[in-house]
Protein backbone atom coordinates (compact mmCIF):
# COMPACT_ATOMS: atom_id res chain seq x y z
CA UNK A 1 0.00 0.00 0.00
CA UNK A 2 1.09 3.48 -1.15
CA UNK A 3 -0.18 7.05 -1.41
CA UNK A 4 1.39 9.52 -4.28
CA UNK A 5 -0.28 12.89 -5.37
CA UNK A 6 -2.08 10.47 -7.93
CA UNK A 7 -3.91 8.72 -5.69
CA UNK A 8 -3.85 5.42 -3.24
CA UNK A 9 -2.37 2.39 -4.49
CA UNK A 10 -3.03 -1.49 -3.50
CA UNK A 11 -1.49 -4.39 -4.94
CA UNK A 12 -4.28 -7.67 -5.70
CA UNK A 13 -3.50 -9.60 -3.08
CA UNK A 14 -3.74 -6.45 -0.44
CA UNK A 15 -6.88 -5.33 -1.57
CA UNK A 16 -8.30 -9.09 -1.87
CA UNK A 17 -7.23 -9.50 2.19
CA UNK A 18 -9.37 -6.22 2.59
CA UNK A 19 -12.35 -7.50 0.86
CA UNK A 20 -11.84 -10.87 2.69
CA UNK A 21 -12.12 -9.05 6.09
CA UNK A 22 -14.73 -6.12 5.29
CA UNK A 23 -18.47 -7.01 5.69
CA UNK A 24 -20.31 -8.66 2.93
CA UNK A 25 -23.88 -8.32 3.75
CA UNK A 26 -25.92 -5.08 2.15
CA UNK A 27 -27.16 -4.17 5.51
CA UNK A 28 -23.67 -3.69 6.67
CA UNK A 29 -23.57 -0.56 5.01
CA UNK A 30 -21.12 1.24 7.25
CA UNK A 31 -18.92 -1.46 7.28
CA UNK A 32 -19.40 -2.77 3.50
CA UNK A 33 -16.31 -1.22 2.23
CA UNK A 34 -12.66 0.24 2.87
CA UNK A 35 -11.79 3.37 5.11
CA UNK A 36 -8.81 4.90 3.72
CA UNK A 37 -7.08 7.98 5.72
CA UNK A 38 -4.62 9.81 4.64
CA UNK A 39 -2.78 12.87 6.43
CA UNK A 40 -1.01 15.60 4.62
CA UNK A 41 2.59 16.16 5.64
CA UNK A 42 3.13 12.45 7.20
CA UNK A 43 4.60 9.76 5.64
CA UNK A 44 1.68 7.15 6.07
CA UNK A 45 -1.65 6.12 4.86
CA UNK A 46 -3.69 3.42 6.81
CA UNK A 47 -6.99 0.94 5.39
CA UNK A 48 -9.11 -0.32 7.58
CA UNK A 49 -11.85 -2.99 7.50
CA UNK A 50 -13.94 -4.65 9.62
CA UNK A 51 -17.18 -7.06 9.73
CA UNK A 52 -17.72 -6.49 13.31
CA UNK A 53 -16.09 -10.08 14.11
CA UNK A 54 -12.67 -9.35 12.95
CA UNK A 55 -10.71 -6.34 11.64
CA UNK A 56 -7.61 -5.36 9.72
CA UNK A 57 -5.51 -2.55 9.56
CA UNK A 58 -2.95 -2.07 6.79
CA UNK A 59 -0.28 0.23 7.22
CA UNK A 60 1.41 1.59 3.84
CA UNK A 61 3.78 4.71 2.96
CA UNK A 62 2.79 8.71 1.78
CA UNK A 63 4.61 10.68 -0.14
CA UNK A 64 2.96 13.66 2.17
CA UNK A 65 1.24 15.02 -1.30
CA UNK A 66 -2.72 13.90 -0.26
CA UNK A 67 -5.14 14.50 2.56
CA UNK A 68 -8.49 13.09 3.04
CA UNK A 69 -10.57 10.59 4.71
CA UNK A 70 -12.74 8.29 1.97
CA UNK A 71 -15.09 4.96 2.67
CA UNK A 72 -14.66 3.47 -0.63
CA UNK A 73 -18.10 0.79 -1.56
CA UNK A 74 -17.01 -2.92 -1.71
CA UNK A 75 -18.95 -3.01 -5.05
CA UNK A 76 -16.58 -0.63 -6.90
CA UNK A 77 -13.47 -2.34 -5.54
CA UNK A 78 -14.48 -5.89 -6.13
CA UNK A 79 -14.82 -4.81 -9.86
CA UNK A 80 -11.86 -2.98 -9.74
CA UNK A 81 -9.21 -5.07 -8.48
CA UNK A 82 -9.69 -7.00 -11.78
CA UNK A 83 -7.42 -4.62 -13.24
CA UNK A 84 -4.58 -5.91 -11.72
CA UNK A 85 -5.09 -9.96 -10.96
CA UNK A 86 -2.69 -11.90 -12.40
CA UNK A 87 -0.82 -8.65 -13.04
CA UNK A 88 2.74 -6.91 -11.49
CA UNK A 89 0.73 -3.49 -11.16
CA UNK A 90 -0.93 -1.27 -8.70
CA UNK A 91 -4.29 -0.11 -8.56
CA UNK A 92 -4.80 3.31 -7.58
CA UNK A 93 -7.48 5.18 -6.48
CA UNK A 94 -7.08 8.42 -7.99
CA UNK A 95 -9.22 10.72 -5.24
CA UNK A 96 -11.00 14.20 -6.31
CA UNK A 97 -11.56 15.97 -3.47
CA UNK A 98 -13.96 14.29 -1.20
CA UNK A 99 -14.78 11.70 -4.20
CA UNK A 100 -14.21 8.40 -6.04
CA UNK A 101 -14.90 8.09 -9.74
CA UNK A 102 -11.89 6.56 -11.62
CA UNK A 103 -9.06 3.55 -10.42
CA UNK A 104 -6.36 2.87 -12.28
CA UNK A 105 -4.01 0.35 -13.24
CA UNK A 106 -0.20 1.63 -12.91
CA UNK A 107 2.95 -0.49 -13.46
CA UNK A 108 6.27 1.04 -13.12
CA UNK A 109 4.51 4.92 -12.71
CA UNK A 110 2.51 4.61 -15.50
CA UNK A 111 -1.06 4.18 -16.22
CA UNK A 112 -1.70 0.77 -18.38
CA UNK A 113 -5.51 0.99 -17.56
CA UNK A 114 -8.58 2.41 -15.94
CA UNK A 115 -12.17 1.37 -14.45
CA UNK A 116 -14.22 4.99 -14.29
CA UNK A 117 -17.71 4.59 -11.94
CA UNK A 118 -20.44 6.41 -13.12
CA UNK A 119 -21.54 7.09 -9.60
CA UNK A 120 -19.52 7.98 -6.50
CA UNK A 121 -17.74 5.07 -5.33
CA UNK A 122 -16.78 7.15 -1.80
CA UNK A 123 -19.87 6.86 0.38
CA UNK A 124 -20.23 10.10 2.08
CA UNK A 125 -21.98 9.94 5.65
CA UNK A 126 -20.56 6.72 7.01
CA UNK A 127 -19.99 5.94 10.82
CA UNK A 128 -17.13 3.51 10.49
CA UNK A 129 -16.85 1.68 13.35
CA UNK A 130 -13.36 1.62 14.21
CA UNK A 131 -12.25 0.66 17.45
CA UNK A 132 -9.02 1.90 17.68
CA UNK A 133 -8.38 0.48 21.60
CA UNK A 134 -8.75 -2.85 20.84
CA UNK A 135 -5.85 -2.95 18.20
CA UNK A 136 -3.13 -1.56 21.62
CA UNK A 137 -1.15 -4.64 22.32
CA UNK A 138 -1.19 -6.03 25.94
CA UNK A 139 1.38 -5.70 28.40
CA UNK A 140 4.19 -8.30 28.32
CA UNK A 141 3.88 -9.05 31.97
CA UNK A 142 0.71 -9.96 32.27
CA UNK A 143 -1.12 -13.36 32.72
CA UNK A 144 -2.06 -15.30 29.47
CA UNK A 145 -5.57 -15.90 29.27
CA UNK A 146 -6.16 -19.50 29.28
CA UNK A 147 -9.87 -20.31 28.66
CA UNK A 148 -10.80 -18.58 24.94
CA UNK A 149 -9.78 -19.92 21.76
CA UNK A 150 -9.25 -18.94 18.44
CA UNK A 151 -11.89 -20.33 15.65
CA UNK A 152 -10.37 -22.00 12.90
CA UNK A 153 -11.98 -19.35 10.40
CA UNK A 154 -10.18 -16.56 12.13
CA UNK A 155 -6.83 -18.52 12.35
CA UNK A 156 -7.17 -19.37 8.64
CA UNK A 157 -7.18 -15.66 7.61
CA UNK A 158 -3.76 -15.34 9.11
CA UNK A 159 -1.70 -16.91 6.21
CA UNK A 160 -3.79 -15.03 3.79
CA UNK A 161 -2.48 -11.89 5.08
CA UNK A 162 1.24 -12.99 5.47
CA UNK A 163 0.96 -14.20 1.89
CA UNK A 164 -0.26 -10.65 0.74
CA UNK A 165 2.47 -8.80 2.35
CA UNK A 166 4.74 -11.12 1.41
CA UNK A 167 6.38 -12.33 4.83
CA UNK A 168 6.64 -15.50 6.69
CA UNK A 169 5.42 -15.17 10.23
CA UNK A 170 3.35 -12.60 12.79
CA UNK A 171 3.33 -11.82 16.54
CA UNK A 172 -0.45 -13.01 18.03
CA UNK A 173 -1.46 -11.78 21.30
CA UNK A 174 -4.09 -14.09 23.38
CA UNK A 175 -6.81 -11.67 24.58
CA UNK A 176 -6.58 -10.93 28.32
CA UNK A 177 -10.71 -11.65 29.09
CA UNK A 178 -12.62 -14.52 27.22
CA UNK A 179 -14.78 -11.67 25.73
CA UNK A 180 -11.98 -9.61 24.22
CA UNK A 181 -10.08 -10.29 20.64
CA UNK A 182 -6.99 -11.90 20.08
CA UNK A 183 -4.72 -9.25 18.49
CA UNK A 184 -1.94 -10.24 15.64
CA UNK A 185 0.53 -7.89 13.61
CA UNK A 186 2.38 -8.85 10.56
CA UNK A 187 5.90 -6.65 10.05
CA UNK A 188 6.53 -6.78 6.72
CA UNK A 189 10.32 -5.85 5.51
CA UNK A 190 8.41 -3.83 2.24
CA UNK A 191 6.53 -0.88 2.93
CA UNK A 192 2.98 -2.16 4.37
CA UNK A 193 2.29 -3.62 7.75
CA UNK A 194 -0.59 -5.17 9.23
CA UNK A 195 -2.52 -5.00 12.62
CA UNK A 196 -5.74 -6.52 13.55
CA UNK A 197 -8.13 -8.31 16.14
CA UNK A 198 -9.57 -11.89 15.42
CA UNK A 199 -12.94 -12.86 17.60
CA UNK A 200 -12.10 -15.46 20.58
CA UNK A 201 -14.86 -18.26 21.16
CA UNK A 202 -15.53 -18.94 24.68
CA UNK A 203 -14.20 -22.36 26.28
CA UNK A 204 -16.19 -24.42 29.00
CA UNK A 205 -13.65 -23.02 31.70
CA UNK A 206 -14.61 -19.59 30.89
CA UNK A 207 -18.45 -19.52 31.63
CA UNK A 208 -17.76 -21.80 34.82
CA UNK A 209 -16.52 -20.13 38.34
CA UNK A 210 -13.80 -21.02 40.70
CA UNK A 211 -15.55 -24.54 42.26
CA UNK A 212 -16.38 -25.45 38.53
CA UNK A 213 -20.23 -24.53 39.26
CA UNK A 214 -21.72 -23.01 35.78
CA UNK A 215 -21.94 -19.67 35.38
CA UNK A 216 -25.61 -18.76 36.21
CA UNK A 217 -25.79 -15.22 33.68
CA UNK A 218 -23.80 -16.93 30.56
CA UNK A 219 -26.67 -17.84 28.33
CA UNK A 220 -25.19 -20.09 25.97
CA UNK A 221 -22.27 -23.29 27.19
CA UNK A 222 -19.89 -24.48 24.60
CA UNK A 223 -19.31 -28.17 24.90
CA UNK A 224 -16.32 -29.51 26.08
CA UNK A 225 -13.87 -30.44 23.59
CA UNK A 226 -11.01 -32.61 23.79
CA UNK A 227 -7.32 -31.17 24.00
CA UNK A 228 -6.10 -32.96 20.24
CA UNK A 229 -9.19 -31.14 18.80
CA UNK A 230 -9.08 -27.83 20.26
CA UNK A 231 -5.12 -28.15 19.13
CA UNK A 232 -6.73 -29.25 15.62
CA UNK A 233 -9.07 -26.01 15.52
CA UNK A 234 -6.19 -23.65 16.00
CA UNK A 235 -4.32 -24.96 13.19
CA UNK A 236 -6.82 -24.97 10.75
Amino acid sequence: MDCTANGVGFTAEELRVLLKVAAKDDASRNMRGVHISVVEGQNRSWARVTDGDKSLELDGTSDGELNGEWFVDRGFLEMAVRLVVGVKAVLRLAFSGASLHRAIREENGVETGSLEAPNDAAIADVSFPWNREALKLPSKTRRIAHCSAMPGASAALLPVIQNALGVDTFDLYPPESPDHPWVFVVNADGQTTARGTLKTALSVASTTDEEGEEDPESEEKPKRRGRKARQQELVQ
